[in-house]
């Protein structure tokens, strides 16, 4: 082999360690921004469990939850608040939660 495909052979390898590297890191930045957009769910859904006379008073008199009584919605809103959190950790159904969540934050702070 020549000195200038030995070059181009090494440039290669280094090549691909880095893209191994940056698939890996991809890895790791899905899973902190998962962890973070679920933090912030299940910190608000713990607020809610917490005061639960206070949750039924909001969606009572704040967040008029349509076909549902108030005390269902307030219970419904904290458990999908506490569980898909959970799920969108794990990878587990993993779109449907966070679609799920974000149709949650934009009905709720709309």
């Amino acid at each position: 082999m020549g000195t200038c495909s030995l070059v181009l052979h090494r440039m290669d390898q280094v090549y691909a360690r880095l893209v191994d590297a940056s698939q890996h890191l991809s890895s790791l930045a899905a899973l902190a921004a998962r962890w973070w957009i679920a933090q912030i769910f299940w910190n608000a859904g713990m607020v809610k469990l917490q005061s639960m006379t206070s949750t039924i008073a909001l969606f009572r008199y704040m967040y008029h939850v349509p076909l549902l009584p108030p005390v269902w919605a307030a219970y419904l809103g904290t458990g999908i608040e506490l569980v898909f959190p959970v799920l969108l950790v794990l990878g587990l159904a993993g779109r449907v939660a966070a679609a799920f969540l974000f149709w949650l934050f934009v009905r709720l702070s709309g």
